[in-house]
């Protein structure tokens, strides 16, 4: 095996665990080409083919056979050597990061969070910017033009060099409103739901209007709003509404006692989305940054809460 590089086994291992050139070259972080140049020179390197293409399944060989269990105790021993966990140096670290977030999220758990953040490392800098609703943000990250991002719902399969917590899902379910909504009283119609004016976080469709517009009922007529304290505020003085999930319906209800909370109609139907915290994989080992990470993601999992009165 002089000369074999891990990574090369590593490949292997996955090629035969996902049975996709594709899913291994994913899980290392290189390209279906790169990957399947380094497997030709480990087959070279081995000796033997080591697979073989039986029915639309790669099939070890006798020889891959009894080599696989020796590789894949290799690549366990090198991925847990990458998992070893180097204290963070937080009073002296001077970083700024750049942290892209769906523009259907309010921000306001993600500020109060980078806020703890900062209070433990005062040299951590981190913006944040929303980008449009539903956004990939793969390229921004494998760019360089932001270091970390708070996704909703997005790809299924993780694109390649990123890395991906999933922290929860969320669901559009209650809707936010005046205690003395002119038009509204303890029940919520299709129609009336439809004949008021919404405030949304961004310009483009959420999973609510995405939902109507494919029912063909929709979607709805919103006003953008920039902040969480503006939505609160314009909810309890005007005639709007506001739809959002179970956790940030709760938080409302208990920063302004004008503000009531009502089930949507049952028409509407929000599907669950996944919540999920990204990376590129070139800060997985940063001390730092995976503390971030953590923190993060201890604070922005949605709670499972029931909202009073719904």
């Amino acid at each position: 095996m002089k000369n074999v590089d891990i990574r090369q086994l590593a490949l292997w291992c996955a090629l035969i665990d996902t049975q996709s050139l594709t899913l291994a070259a994913q899980r290392l972080a290189v390209t279906p080409s790169a990957a399947s140049q380094a497997l030709a020179r480990l087959r070279t390197l081995m000796g033997d083919a080591l697979v073989e293409r039986r029915g639309g399944r790669y099939e070890l060989t006798p020889y891959g056979e009894a080599a696989i269990g020796p590789a894949r105790q290799i690549v366990a021993l090198w991925q847990g050597m990458g998992r070893v966990a180097q204290p963070p140096d937080l009073a002296d670290c001077r970083v700024d990061w750049v942290l892209v977030r769906d523009a259907a999220l309010s921000g306001w758990q993600l500020a109060r969070a980078l806020a703890e953040c900062s209070a433990v490392a005062p040299g951590l800098r981190v913006e944040v910017k929303a980008v449009g609703a539903g956004a990939c943000f793969a390229d921004a990250l494998g760019e360089g033009r932001a270091d970390l991002a708070l996704g909703l719902g997005g790809p299924a399969e993780t694109p390649v060099g990123i890395e991906r917590c999933t922290l929860g899902t969320l669901a559009w379910t209650h809707c936010v409103l005046a205690v003395d909504h002119p038009r509204i009283d303890g029940t919520l119609t299709l129609a009336r739901y439809l004949a008021e004016e919404h405030l949304v976080w961004h310009d483009r469709l959420d999973p609510i209007d995405a939902a109507l517009t494919a029912a063909g009922v929709g979607p709805r007529r919103t006003r953008r709003v920039d902040s969480w304290p503006t939505a609160a505020e314009l909810l309890a003085h005007t005639g709007r509404l506001l739809t959002t999930h179970a956790g940030e319906a709760q938080r409302m209800l208990a920063w302004s006692p004008s503000l009531r909370c009502l089930p949507l109609p049952r028409e509407v139907v929000s599907p669950a989305l996944p919540l999920h915290l990204a990376w590129h994989r070139r800060w997985q080992a940063d001390p730092v940054h995976r503390w971030l990470r953590e923190r993060l993601t201890d604070a922005l999992r949605p709670p499972q809460v029931t909202v009073a009165g719904v």
